[in-house]
């Protein structure tokens, strides 16, 4: 678990373990996240698949609450086990 600030303009390339999975949750700004450079912002968690980096990047302006984007890396080895049980109703 990784909390980065990245300054607007700026891009994150982070080695990776290929087997690991990886999240990123936006806690403040915007930037993109690859593969595709797909957008995100405040709110939003993107959930990257394997590889053996993380690039994300903060856009150059950012909105007005702040001048950064602030991001939760989240990661780990798969446990293969279930995340959820299906709710029955009764």
């Amino acid at each position: 678990m990784v909390r980065a600030t990245v300054s607007a303009g700026a891009r994150v390339d982070l080695p990776w373990e290929p087997e690991f999975n990886a999240l990123v949750y936006v806690l403040a700004g915007r930037g993109t996240v690859e593969p595709g450079g797909r957008p995100v912002s405040m709110g939003q968690l993107a959930v990257l698949g394997q590889g053996d980096a993380l690039t994300f990047a903060a856009d150059p302006s950012q909105d007005g609450r702040t001048e950064t984007m602030e991001v939760l890396l989240l990661g780990g080895r798969p446990i293969r086990q279930p995340i959820a049980w299906p709710v029955r109703s009764s």
